[in-house]
């Protein structure tokens, strides 16, 4: 028989204005974020998902489909199985938002990326790289109309959440302590740590998470009072909107059934027969997202990036340290983000943070620091005391984050386990006389608000956020990487203005895409210098150099690229501007310069049977017959039906032999007479003019 409880107390004007303030404060301090565009995750997520383009014709694949699969597709690939985040609530936000208030340019999309992926075999070179390029402006348009919009719903649904906080906290979960719910509810609202989640976009399941989590808590504690079936029924609608926003919500049965423990203090039998109904939607939801994606594997990561995986060094063996160790280093720094918010920084990737022993002192410090939380929490659960919530909440959000085998630190990887830190204020402050703790509450909110005011607007676009936070952690490799290709881009920018305008670039224009270029390249370089294998910085580190006429460095740099990451749609398209500049230099009779632009086209893209060949005829007819050779041998690897290629190894076969006879006999007429006779049934000038020299170096060997 489960306890009778008192229902809460109804809510008086007090509680009803306090609910007001917060929803009041959530909006002007994140106001600044409304004028603010798409960064960071938000391309992946939002600017190139089909299904979102698609509007509410989309949700039928986002609900069959992982959050990332519609970029990794069209990059060409696939995300590695512990990156298939199930999350169809947020993408469906997306979707029905492009509906309402924008263009859907999905299907059209769709069709030009399966022909941009699967190229007809005798297209002309760079045409669909031109036509995906204006295709993906159309689109980035097309997401800058309705910016507004999204940030103004995704502020809303913040502020939203902001109050069923509010609600589970001064009702439920510190009813006891008058002011403390509103308290840490307002300073949870205001914390800065929270900018990442709101100002960008991506971070919407973060805030459907919380916000279902809180109201399935709500939901529990009514069910638990009253076993009334509409409150169950409730919270496990709420638990399932949690599922499809975050993972996270699988904890929220055991938090709940804490919760009540502490504050009703229920039994652990009790307890447990009041949550155990939410377990019913979790295994639900397992098995719905093991079908639509697939199961979760961890061990599957795919290759090593530190890009993704910032410990994957550790992982090789290609650096010292012990990846746990490193963990619980990073701890202290979650813990440092929350007490005092300041700097901040999008990146908190490799080279933002050092790999760390068992030998190290700082690491024995986080153990201490978190193994005197742990038993602080321990002793408050033995007593009963509300904060013993708190320290759960703490370690359990942190030992999801910590468990992941990506970053371990980061602003939206606090969003959760910060609510600890919120409710701990709120007690602490609300316990010192009223006017004291008002005073208090003040003094932090105001610094809050004007450093969450002043930070969100970094979040406007990829170029304000990195040129920022690069100074807050200047070796880190992402965000170099991300800052060089930002200042880039405005260079690209004014390329494609005048593209679209049918204008020539001005010797100011020209100069401008120099500057700009030759600026992006000091950071991209450092990327590269941090990260070897960074395929990103890699490309723009190519295009910048093409665009500074540094042919040479650029054909390198998308060679490089190449090898870490092969056919990429940046490499494609530069791929077919070196084709293009070579064929001009070949009608223009410079066939040598045509061969190093083949040959760069080949080297950017090496599983193009076409670039191939066409760098191997054109090596073939410079004389350079073993490069040639190797050529079309790639080509006809790549395509063995490709008559060009076969013929033309045949023929480069059959040179090459002669012109190695003459270097393996450099004393023999003989050689070279073989040499000139093959050479000259080739009616081509260059041909007639090897053949000649051949015939001379035989005459005077003969002497």
């Amino acid at each position: 028989m489960v306890e009778t409880v008192p229902p809460p107390e109804p809510w008086r004007a007090p509680a009803i204005l306090q609910a007001i303030v917060i929803f009041i404060a959530t909006f002007a301090a994140y106001w600044s974020s409304l004028g603010n565009h798409y960064a960071l995750d938000d391309q992946l997520v939002i600017q190139r998902n089909v299904a979102v383009l698609r509007g509410v014709s989309g949700i039928g694949e986002i609900l069959t489909s992982h959050v990332y699969q519609s970029y990794f597709e069209g990059a060409g690939g696939h995300a590695a199985p512990s990156n298939r985040h199930y999350r169809p609530l947020p993408v469906m936000v997306y979707a029905v938002e492009q509906s309402l208030f924008g263009r859907t340019l999905g299907d059209e999309y769709r069709v030009l990326r399966e022909e941009f992926l699967n190229p007809a075999p005798n297209r002309p070179p760079g045409e669909l790289e031109k036509r995906m390029v204006e295709m993906e402006r159309r689109i980035d348009q097309a997401h800058l109309d309705i910016a507004f919009e999204r940030h103004f719903i995704h502020v809303l649904f913040y502020a939203v959440a902001m109050v069923v906080m509010f609600i589970f906290l001064s009702r439920y979960l510190l009813a006891a302590i008058p002011l403390a719910g509103f308290i840490a509810t307002l300073l949870y609202a205001l914390h800065p740590i929270h900018t990442e989640v709101v100002a960008n976009l991506k971070s919407l399941d973060e805030i459907f998470s919380i916000l279902f989590i809180l109201a399935t808590g709500i939901f529990v504690f009514e069910w638990d009072r009253t076993r009334k079936p509409w409150a169950m029924a409730l919270a496990m609608l709420s638990l399932v909107l949690a599922l499809l926003s975050k993972e996270y919500a699988v904890l929220a049965p055991a938090l709940m059934g804490a919760a009540l423990m502490l504050v009703r203090r229920r039994k652990f039998r009790a307890a447990l027969v009041s949550v155990l109904p939410l377990l019913i939607p979790i295994v639900l939801y397992l098995v719905v997202r093991k079908a639509m994606v697939g199961e979760f594997s961890p061990a599957a990561y795919g290759p090593a990036d530190l890009i993704i995986d910032p410990f994957s060094k550790l992982r090789t063996g290609e650096a010292e340290g012990s990846i746990l160790a490193t963990k619980i280093d990073m701890m202290d720094e979650n813990l440092r983000l929350l007490v005092w918010p300041h700097p901040l920084s999008a990146d908190y990737s490799y080279g933002a943070f050092w790999y760390r022993s068992f030998g190290d002192w700082r690491v024995w410090l986080s153990f201490l620091i978190h193994a005197t939380l742990a038993a602080l929490t321990f002793l408050a659960w033995r007593r009963r005391h509300v904060l013993a919530f708190a320290g759960i909440v703490y370690f359990a959000f942190m030992g999801l984050v910590q468990a992941g085998i990506g970053v371990s630190v980061g602003e939206r990887l606090a969003f959760h386990h910060s609510l600890a830190f919120a409710i701990l204020l709120g007690w602490g402050i609300a316990k010192l006389p009223r006017p004291v703790a008002i005073a208090v509450c003040v003094a932090i909110a105001i610094p809050y608000g004007v450093l969450t005011y002043l930070r969100n607007p970094v979040w406007k676009n990829d170029r304000t956020l990195f040129l920022t936070d690069v100074k807050t952690v200047p070796d880190a490799t992402f965000a170099n990487g991300k800052a060089g290709s930002a200042i880039l881009n405005e260079a690209l920018d004014r390329l494609a203005e005048r593209n679209r305008q049918n204008r020539p670039l001005s010797p100011q224009d020209r100069e401008f895409v120099k500057e700009r270029a030759a600026a992006a390249l000091v950071y991209l370089r450092k990327s590269v210098e941090i990260h070897s294998t960074y395929a990103g910085a890699w490309i723009s580190i190519g295009i910048a150099h093409y665009y500074r006429e540094e042919f040479d460095q650029s054909g390198k740099a998308f060679a490089r690229a190449a090898e870490i990451q092969p056919g990429g749609p940046a490499l494609r398209q530069y791929a077919a501007n070196f084709h293009l500049l070579g064929t001009t230099l070949a009608k223009q009779g410079d066939l040598d310069g045509a061969r190093e632009m083949f040959r760069r086209a080949a080297s950017a893209t090496p599983d193009d049977a076409r670039y191939q060949s066409t760098y191997g005829a054109t090596a073939f007819m410079t004389l350079r017959f073993s490069e040639a050779r190797a050529a079309f041998e790639k080509a006809i690897e790549i395509d063995a039906s490709n008559p060009q290629a076969m013929q033309g190894m045949a023929a480069a076969g059959a040179y090459d032999r002669v012109t190695q006879a003459t270097i393996e006999r450099p004393n023999d007429p003989q050689a070279f007479e073989e040499l000139a006779a093959a050479l000259e049934r080739n009616p081509a000038p260059k041909f007639a003019e090897a053949a000649k020299k051949a015939r001379e170096t035989a005459a005077r060997l003969r002497k």
